[in-house]
């Protein structure tokens, strides 16, 4: 099951409920150097950008190139109006068809996206075409067997039932990139979470939030 963003409205106040708060982006940023440590990378796919929240400080960390793929017009407007994304380059397409030569990139990192997907494993097949001989896709995703773990769930727990339906059980993505024949280096791992964002009134417009009842969320944010 996938999102239609463009049209929606979630562009505009997607900032709003995902921005990086500075501590947040320090920690990502201790995380992202000490997972990448010793790997050469100059080049970077950050697949599924949106408005490009990550792409900025993929750039900085790795000192690396950065290219911004969405499928998403409405969110890649919101990415190219941003100065501080002014080095980024930023493309429409689609994850299964990504408009890159093969061996292109030292890394695919990608957030919160791969429930998006039309076709995951082709879009793995595209990662791993994209990729230079023994780079790594690095993988940030829920899964059907996270989705309890988070604290917010309890609130919303017509979200979690509409999550499991979008959400890859933990196994798939792993057994598809294995069908690569060893040339997709998989890093998977469940998305951080920052409990402060789910403050924001915009988030009622995002995730599982959008396809529940306007009444039903105000009501588990009082409680």
């Amino acid at each position: 099951m996938s999102f239609r963003y463009d049209g929606s409205g979630i562009a505009t106040v997607y900032d709003e409920s995902r921005a990086l708060a500075d501590d947040v982006r320090e920690l990502w940023a201790l995380v992202i150097r000490e997972h990448l440590a010793g790997e050469a990378v100059r080049r970077v796919l950050d697949l599924g950008c949106g408005t490009g929240r990550f792409s900025a400080l993929l750039g900085e960390v790795l000192s690396a190139r950065v290219v911004g793929v969405d499928s998403s017009a409405d969110m890649l407007g919101r990415a190219l109006a941003k100065p501080e994304l002014a080095r980024v380059r930023f493309v429409r397409a689609a994850a299964e068809a990504l408009p890159l030569r093969a061996g292109a990139v030292d890394l695919v990192f990608t957030n919160l996206a791969y429930h998006h997907f039309a076709d995951g494993p082709r879009a793995l097949a595209e990662c791993a075409r994209v990729l230079a001989a023994g780079a790594r896709l690095v993988l940030l995703t829920p899964t059907q067997e996270t989705l309890a773990s988070f604290l917010w769930m309890r609130f919303f727990p017509g979200a979690e039932a509409i999550d499991r339906r979008r959400m890859p059980a933990r196994g798939g993505p792993r057994r598809d990139a294995r069908r690569r024949d060893g040339r997709l280096r998989l890093s998977l791992a469940p998305r951080p979470v920052d409990l402060r964002s789910l403050a924001s009134p915009a988030r009622e417009r995002q995730g599982g939030c959008t396809s529940i009842a306007r009444h039903r969320y105000q009501q588990a944010t009082e409680r």
